[in-house]
Formats: C-alpha cells, structure tokens, sequence
C-alpha cells in the first residue's frame, strides 16, 4: 500500500482517498488550506443574524448544514 507524503506536516494520503478529493488535492497541507477557506464561509453564514433568528444553532438540522456548509467543496 502506498501513501502520498512529502514533509512532517503533511498527513499522508491513500491514493483512494487522494482521487475523491474536489478539487484534487495531494497533501494535507493543500486540504487544509482548502478546507480552511470553506469553514471560513461557513462561519460567516452560521453567525448571520438572519440565520441566528431562523434556526437554533443547537438544534440537529442546523448543525448539519452547518457541517455541510464547512466541507462540502472537499
């Protein structure tokens, strides 16, 4: 089995894993950058005051959306 590494800082990838990447990426570093950037997003979103009165950030359905909002580029 062969794992993608290329320094400490990276988390190695399986190249099953490395192929269902959006976009595709090879380390963990890029991931993180990548994933940083979509949680960002959904931080602004999930502190809306709009989205705040809609819905209890508590509540199952909110937090998955959440959850989605957060990682569904990756």
């Amino acid at each position: 089995m062969t794992i993608f590494t290329t320094g400490d800082s990276n988390t190695p990838l399986f190249p099953d894993e490395q192929a269902d990447l959006i976009p595709n990426l090879a380390t963990k570093e890029e991931l993180n950058e990548f994933e940083r950037a979509n949680i960002l997003v959904a931080y602004d979103w999930a502190l809306a005051p709009r989205n705040l009165r809609r819905q209890d950030p508590l509540k199952e359905p909110y937090l998955r959306d959440l959850h989605r909002r957060m990682f569904d580029q990756t």
